[in-house]
Formats: structure tokens, C-alpha cells, sequence
């Protein structure tokens, strides 16, 4: 299994625990099936985790078209991928928040990452 590190605004962080969010939408494909949830700031910490079964390569317009459950405004989402031909959707499946948050330095890390990285498989989860 290959697990990535994704930072997330804390805002999305909620919406994907109370299972609102169904999709991470990302400007290129993360190659994992498992994601570490780091809460960027205010929270600064590593709060749970969700998997991932499907991701979606398209358009813009045809993932705001025909996928729901994103949690942004459709203002943001033209914002965030604007001048991209393509986006992807990463399917969120069986969130779980951490009964405690951990520091990033409990995955081996010095920083969080600035958008996502690959977790080494050595590292204890």
C-alpha cells in the first residue's frame, strides 16, 4: 500500500471527518491509496486519515459537471484550475480522524508538505 502525506486547509479537514467531502481534488494525480491528513494552520497537526479507491483524470468543467460532493464554490474551484487542461479527483473512502493528533515529526518529517509527499514505508502509522 502506498501512503501519502496531504496538507489540507482546516475547513476541508471537517467536511471530509463529517463525511460532507467525497472528493480531494488535487492539480495532479497523488499515487496512493492511503493519505495521512495534515491540518495546516491553525491546527498544525496530523489528525487522521482516509483512503482512496478511484481517481478521476478531466476536465474542469467535466468534474465540476458530473462529480458532487467537492465542499468549494464554484468560483474557487474555476480559481484553482484555472490555465489547467486537466484535474483530478481523488475518491475519499473510510475517513478517520486519529482518537489524538500527532505531530508531523511522528511520520519523520521536519515540515509539512507544501501540497502532498510519499510517506516512506518503514514509518509506524
Amino acid at each position: 500500500m502506498k501512503t501519502a502525506i496531504i496538507s489540507i486547509k482546516p475547513e476541508f479537514v471537517d467536511k471530509i471527518f463529517n463525511r460532507e467531502k467525497w472528493w480531494e481534488l488535487r492539480k495532479q494525480k497523488i499515487n496512493a491509496d492511503h493519505f495521512i491528513v495534515y491540518a495546516t494552520a491553525p491546527v498544525k497537526m496530523v489528525v487522521g486519515h482516509f483512503f482512496c479507491d478511484e481517481v478521476i483524470k478531466d476536465t474542469p468543467n467535466s468534474l465540476w459537471f458530473w462529480l458532487r460532493g467537492f465542499c468549494i464554490k464554484h468560483r474557487d474551484f474555476d480559481a484553482y484550475f484555472k490555465g489547467k487542461d486537466f484535474g483530478y479527483a481523488h475518491k475519499i473512502v473510510r475517513p478517520q480522524l486519529f482518537p489524538k493528533p500527532l505531530p508531523i515529526t511522528h511520520y519523520g518529517l521536519k515540515r509539512p508538505p507544501q501540497s502532498f509527499c510519499y510517506l516512506k514505508e518503514d514509518i509506524e502509522r
